[in-house]
């Protein structure tokens, strides 16, 4: 469950997405969900709160990659 409130752990899961988005297109990777999540494995490793952040991250990425009318999953 998010807990949109934690305004730490939504900003910090805001530029986790946009720094693997930005990561993959810069090393001219594609940018998809799994290429994101892998990123984000490696990006959040010893992190507090490494699986909220994680969550929040994806929840950005997914609209990033999908675009903001299609639905997750």
């Amino acid at each position: 469950m998010f807990n949109w409130d934690d305004t730490e752990e939504t900003k910090a899961g805001y530029t986790a997405a946009i720094e693997a988005v930005l990561g993959l297109t810069a090393q001219g990777m594609p940018v998809t969900e799994k290429a994101v999540e892998e990123w984000l494995d490696v990006s959040l490793s010893g992190v507090d709160e490494h699986k909220h952040i994680r969550r929040h991250a994806m929840a950005v990425a997914y609209r990033m990659i999908r675009g903001p009318l299609r639905p997750p999953n």
